[in-house]
């Protein structure tokens, strides 16, 4: 007897024995006091969505602001006693009449100008070009009727019809839009030899501070 109660003693101990080190290697395992490694920790400002903000701020940060345009930069306006803007031509001021230039005044021109560029084409007709006139004093504010051919100190270049200075509405057939141009620009282009409208707004490239359009219309 004392034998069996002996071994049953024994096989208690190993049992509990094993018990004993099962917990402590469970125990052992996870150190509930240890900080978690770096691998594993999310901070809080470093979440998923972060990156995301970071970069559309980026974004917006580097686009520039928009550059005004010269209409928005100055109220200049171009008229004409002849004719209000999108009504017709009268015939005088084209091919079929007098072919003088009409009469054209402006307001509204920024201060800083130093000059005005004029430039009349017709879009209908790929462009057409019927007048350069360039280095005009912004003051007084108009040319007079016949302009272009009385004004010995008016600056002009040469028309698509290949003649220097004025050259009126002469259109094919049907209505045609003529577009007078106006720009005001930060200093005399300083031209030479009658030069072709290409080569005026090259020049003023950037230059021009505002600018305004006057349309009239002619039918044949």
């Amino acid at each position: 007897m004392i034998v069996v109660e002996t071994r049953r003693t024994l096989a208690i101990l190993v049992v509990l024995l094993a018990a004993g080190s099962i917990v402590a290697c469970s125990t052992g395992s996870s150190a509930p006091n240890a900080p978690p490694s770096a691998a594993t920790t999310s901070s809080p400002s470093a979440s998923a969505s972060t990156p995301a903000a970071s970069v559309a701020g980026d974004a917006s940060a580097s686009i520039a602001p928009a550059t005004p345009t010269a209409t928005e930069l100055s109220a200049m306006k171009l008229t004409s006693r002849a004719f209000a803007d999108g009504t017709d031509i009268p015939r005088q001021y084209s091919c079929d009449g007098g072919d003088v230039s009409p009469p054209l005044a402006w307001d509204g021109v920024p201060a800083d100008a130093k000059a005005l560029v004029l430039i009349v084409d017709d879009p209908d007709a790929r462009g057409f070009v019927h007048w350069v006139a360039f280095d005009i004093p912004p003051t007084p504010a108009e040319l007079p009727e016949g302009a272009s051919t009385s004004d010995s100190s008016l600056h002009e270049g040469t028309n698509t019809f290949g003649k220097h200075g004025y050259g009126g509405p002469c259109p094919p057939s049907g209505t045609h839009h003529y577009r007078f141009r106006l720009f005001a620009v930060r200093a005399p282009l300083g031209l030479s030899n009658a030069p072709t409208a290409d080569k005026v707004l090259a020049a003023t490239e950037g230059q021009v501070i505002a600018d305004t359009t006057l349309t009239g219309l002619y039918h044949r």
